[in-house]
């Protein structure tokens, strides 16, 4: 997200150590500012999750063009199948070194779970950062739409808290982690997804709480594994409702033991908060407060809206000043018409419209009739005068030589 001048100007100039995206690495390479034939050592960090993220072929890519006799080092608290099985392919004789295999939460994390309703979330994670009171928290949420609305939340309620997703910009995380590290003044809460957990290291962080369950076990692993570090003591909670039930069920297996259940007393739950926002189409700012103009937005639309309809009112009722030309004249002229006048007006119109055309048709019908009697009385009648054919003249003779012969 970075823009390329300054990484190829500081390229230009040569350096020993390159921390780069695969897809950024590749670009550069293509580019030719970076020669991958002098690497003597290359590191994937978080590597299941760059395979999850689909930068499986990227990765392949550039161990192709690096040089074989290099070291190759794999990092990830949980490696997967396919991990191992590029490890093993571009690797030779490979060594895996598991450190606390057997316990994948770290001793210094004390996790519960609450069992809640979906609509008691809000106030139970409102409760826990009242009660528990840490200068730094993240929250952690399964969908990025929710980051905005969990960050406004907390905000409206007298918890400062800012949000961090894909949804943001690099430069708009790069302030949002600068503001989360830097004040430790006072208290700070950053709601996060999956996809920026496994990129933070930040120190000092108390408490950490899942809003929502993740559904892949190693993301819990991975989200708990944010606080308590440097051997210092940390909480982390986790709400589960009755839609993190079967994700509930995959974490317990995967760490092979119950995770240990809380509770919270009926004082010690904050019931008088504002609401938690709806969700919307627009996107939140980082600190959870939305756009700007957004009600304007709606009183304009709704502005618009009492426009039209009295619009339409006034075209109902007819009472508007209408400019029209005279047919006769073929001069314009303003007239303020009730809508009743109009209404009477067009009637009568059209009844002189109806009136004429049949009058007309009967003119017509006249003149059809007329003019068809004229044409039959000129015309001389025909005489049909039928020729005597051959054998009518020869029975004729006939019949008059009798005649003259019995005579």
């Amino acid at each position: 997200g970075v823009s390329y001048d300054k990484q190829k100007k500081m390229l230009s100039e040569g350096v020993d150590v390159v921390v780069a995206t695969p897809g950024r690495l590749i670009d550069l390479f293509k580019e030719h500012l970076v020669d991958l034939r002098q690497v003597q050592a290359i590191i994937f960090d978080e590597a299941d999750r760059m395979f999850d993220m689909g930068f499986k072929d990227d990765m392949k890519y550039i161990l192709q063009r690096v040089p074989k006799e290099r070291q190759f080092l794999v990092f990830s608290a949980t490696l997967n199948f396919d991990v191992l099985n590029v490890a093993y392919q571009f690797g030779s004789n490979p060594i895996e070194i598991n450190v606390s295999k057997d316990q994948a939460t770290a001793e210094n994390v004390d996790d519960e779970i609450f069992h809640v309703g979906q609509d008691e979330k809000p106030s139970y994670l409102l409760s826990l950062i009242k009660k528990k009171n840490p200068a730094q928290a993240i929250v952690f949420s399964n969908f990025k739409m929710n980051v905005g609305r969990v960050a406004q939340f907390l905000s409206e309620n007298g918890v400062p808290a800012v949000g961090i997703s894909s949804l943001l910009t690099q430069a708009q995380r790069n302030r949002v982690m600068q503001q989360f590290k830097s004040d430790k003044d006072h208290q700070n809460i950053l709601v996060a997804t999956d996809v920026a957990a496994r990129g933070l290291d930040i120190k000092g962080v108390d408490m950490v709480v899942n809003f929502d369950l993740p559904d892949d076990p190693e993301n819990y692993v991975h989200r708990i594994g944010r606080t308590g570090r440097a051997s210092e003591k940390g909480l982390a909670f986790s709400l589960v409702s009755d839609r993190d039930v079967d994700a509930l069920m995959r974490i317990e297996e995967y760490l092979k033991e119950k995770i240990e259940m809380g509770w919270l007393e009926d004082a010690d739950i904050i019931k008088d908060h504002k609401k938690f926002p709806r969700e919307s189409k627009e996107v939140s700012a980082p600190g959870g407060r939305g756009k700007k103009g957004g009600r304007k937005g709606d009183e304009r639309s709704s502005s618009g809206d009492k426009r039209k309809s009295r619009n339409s009112r006034s075209s109902k009722s007819g009472d508007s000043d209408s400019t029209h030309r005279d047919r006769k004249t073929g001069r314009h002229s303003s007239k303020k018409k009730t809508g009743k006048r109009r209404n009477d007006f067009e009637d009568s119109r059209s009844e002189k419209n109806k009136q004429g055309r049949k009058g007309g048709r009967r003119m017509e019908d006249r003149q059809l009739n007329s003019s068809k009697k004229k044409k039959s009385s000129s015309r001389r009648p025909r005489v049909s005068r039928k020729q005597p054919s051959a054998q009518q003249g020869f029975g004729s003779k006939v019949v008059s030589f009798f005649k003259k012969l019995f005579d």
